[in-house]
């Protein structure tokens, strides 16, 4: 009687062990042979990245509402997308048969039907779209380091997160007279930090310029780091041997209210070697924002108070978060489309973010 339980078992893990085989080489298949098709995305937010190098986008097309007359029963069925010459999808019907033109193809995503009052109040819920954006005024009140306060720059402080590092004011700048000088003989991750008053749930852009002698080891090197935020914004790292070279990041300050800057020797890992940082910079960025009409297919008949279709479907993607490859955060902010692999069933993958020119930002890790 024993042996049934430890069948039953043997009989379930053989059929996980067969299940993820058979998902593993579906996906496989489907980003060799499937159609490739590119997904207008929405406004892109700055780069935030949660549970250490996780990222979650949208895209416009779940921005759009099709009429959808009533008789039409849309349970369990596929949207339609037109492909336009560059590869560029827009979302234009329901499956009704499986006769598609050739610049269409199926795709399986979640279709959600609405009454035109719904419509209506999630169009207006829909954040304004951002235009072009320029930096506010200087936010660091000592970011070169040229006001001191006994032997070191006054308002910064230094840091220690693990090792025993050395951090000092250096006579070797980019411009004026001092930097900031962080150096380890043994490996070591150390900071020298300021705190920033800054707003709520704005964006803001860190940058400097950091100069590095014979930086090793397996932390990021030398960049910058904001401490204390959920997000834990971190720039990219400089590395080996490196005369002045900007590094720059993005963030959201959520329901922050202090920003504490750092200049970070180390970062995710410790590093050994010496570095610098000079013009440290913090400027909130300030976007233009885009308003229009709505647009003719949404609105029905605007005099008469009349809408054009009692019913709408709307399509929602469930495949939006990624895991990004190390180092290639700094090409986010250039992504305009999310780059999808098709199959005839209308399976499909996410496989990268691409920029206008619809060239590859190799940026989603596998």
């Amino acid at each position: 009687m024993k042996k049934i339980p430890e069948l039953i078992i043997s009989v379930i893990i053989i059929g996980i062990i067969f299940y993820v085989f058979q998902f593993s080489a579906s996906r496989d298949r489907l980003a060799t042979e499937g159609r490739e098709i590119f997904l207008e995305l929405a406004p892109v937010d700055p780069l935030s990245l949660l549970q250490g190098q996780y990222m979650r986008v949208e895209f416009a097309v779940e921005r759009e509402w099709l009429p959808l007359p009533q008789e039409i029963n849309y349970e369990g069925k596929r949207a339609i997308l037109k492909i336009d010459e560059r590869g560029i999808a827009t979302f234009v019907g329901v499956e009704a048969n499986n006769d598609l033109g050739p610049d269409q193809v199926l795709f399986r995503g979640h279709l959600r039907k609405m009454e035109d009052w719904e419509r209506r109040r999630e169009q207006r819920s829909v954040p304004v779209q951002r235009g072009p954006f320029k930096l506010g005024k200087e936010l660091l009140v000592n970011g070169s380091f040229e006001k001191l306060s006994g032997d070191f720059a006054t308002g910064w402080t230094g840091r220690s997160f693990r090792g025993a590092a050395q951090h000092k004011l250096a006579n070797v700048a980019r411009t004026g007279k001092y930097s900031i000088e962080i150096s380890a003989d043994k490996a070591s991750e150390w900071g020298v930090a300021m705190n920033v008053p800054i707003d709520m749930n704005s964006e803001y852009e860190l940058s400097a310029w950091v100069k590095t002698e014979n930086v090793g080891g397996d932390g990021r090197g030398a960049l910058l780091y904001v401490s204390g935020h959920p997000d834990q914004p971190g720039s990219n790292g400089v590395k080996g041997t490196q005369d002045w070279t900007q590094i720059k990041l993005r963030f959201n300050s959520g329901s922050q209210k202090v920003a504490s800057i750092n200049c970070l020797f180390g970062g995710w890992g410790v590093s050994t070697g010496k570095a610098w940082w000079d013009d440290v910079s913090l400027r909130k960025v300030e976007y233009e924002t885009i308003t229009g009409d709505e647009s003719e297919v949404t609105t029905g008949d605007v005099e008469r108070d009349e809408p054009l279709s009692e019913y709408y479907v709307k399509l929602e993607i469930p495949q939006r978060t990624f895991l990004f490859k190390e180092n290639t955060e700094d090409r986010y902010e250039s992504a305009k489309y999310g780059a999808f692999r098709v199959g005839e069933s209308g399976d499909h993958i996410l496989m990268d973010l691409a920029d206008e020119n619809l060239q590859k930002l190799t940026i989603i890790k596998e």
